[in-house]
């Protein structure tokens, strides 16, 4: 039942409809504690998306204490990667970005290396820690090794598009893009993305025409 709910909610969460994912959520009597990482950090992306920020934090706290109490029980890669991501966007939203770097690392690096070494997500969420922190090179390596396991991962080309932008690697940057819509012709990542390379080398209107696209796709 938990797995078909956490489909069921990501799948309203991904298309931007944050009231009925949370609507979904609350219709089931679930003890938070009981649930795993993945389903915790969704919902707290709920609440936040929402504006309910004290929510949010209060259910990435039970993720920290999870990892800081109990970390054995964190087995899978999926769970790794969840509380990984769950405790740098604690640290954001508690005004403190730059900390838990080295804990989010350990758990990324646990996720694949000991885990699942086939779990591309964990890949992705280490290129994106490392790309914030500083580190591009070792980004671009970790977002490639999740394109390596899947070649369709959307949130890797939109990662690796975003970076090559960063840099001023537009043919990169565009070959990201057409990946994106090759996966899908209406890909909202790939709208974004080209937003972005757009805004990159200062041209509003074609930044304008793609997020004019993708509100549209996806209002």
């Amino acid at each position: 039942m938990l797995e078909i709910l956490y489909l069921a909610a990501a799948g309203y969460q991904s298309s931007g409809q944050p009231e009925n994912t949370l609507a979904i959520v609350l219709d089931f009597d679930i003890d938070i504690v009981e649930v795993s990482p993945s389903y915790k950090l969704l919902l707290a992306r709920i609440y936040e998306e929402l504006g309910q920020y004290d929510q949010s934090i209060a259910v990435l706290l039970s993720i920290r204490d999870q990892v800081q109490t109990d970390r054995a029980s964190l087995t899978s890669a999926a769970d790794l990667t969840a509380a990984a991501e769950a405790v740098l966007m604690l640290a954001r939203l508690e005004g403190r970005p730059a900390a838990d770097f080295h804990l989010a690392n350990e758990l990324l690096s646990q996720a694949h290396e000991e885990a699942d070494p086939l779990y591309w997500p964990a890949y992705v969420a280490e290129a994106r820690l490392l790309f914030e922190h500083g580190n591009p090179a070792q980004a671009i390596e970790a977002v490639s090794q999740a394109l390596a396991f899947n070649t369709n991962a959307s949130e890797a080309w939109y990662l690796l598009g975003s970076m090559m932008t960063r840099y001023f690697n537009f043919d990169a940057a565009n070959r990201a893009a057409e990946k994106l819509y090759a996966i899908n012709p209406h890909h909202p990542l790939g709208d974004a993305l080209t937003a972005q390379i757009a805004l990159r080398q200062k041209d509003i209107p074609a930044a304008r025409t793609a997020v004019d696209k993708g509100l549209e796709r996806y209002p």
